[in-house]
């Protein structure tokens, strides 16, 4: 198993800092739908938009259990966007219409 290094985890957090803020910034209408969507699959997740699929950047292909059953919630909150979406509607945008309530909704009943 790898052994996080001091630098793994600046480079591994350094990655979710920009991701959290291109997404902070798209999300107060700084940033356009056509940016981000070039910078979601650089960051390891996006979805296809013919074929509703999600993938993620795991880091060495490993995590935590606590994280493990976070990634289990996901299904969750893709059915949600998949039954709420406009069509050719990107994750975020259908996030940033609907707002979090129905994906609070969908995880935790």
């Amino acid at each position: 198993m790898h052994q996080y290094s001091s630098n793994d985890k600046v480079v591994v957090h350094g990655r979710v800092d920009e991701f959290c803020r291109q997404t902070n910034r798209f999300f107060h209408g700084l940033l356009s739908d056509d940016h981000l969507r070039t910078l979601r699959p650089l960051n390891g997740l996006y979805v296809e938009r013919q074929t509703p699929m999600l993938r993620m950047a795991i880091p060495y292909g490993e995590f935590l259990s606590d994280q493990l059953l976070g990634f289990a919630l996901l299904p969750h909150k893709f059915k949600t966007y998949i039954d709420n979406r406009n069509s050719d509607e990107s994750f975020l945008t259908t996030y940033r219409r609907l707002g979090i309530k129905p994906f609070k909704e969908a995880v935790y009943g």
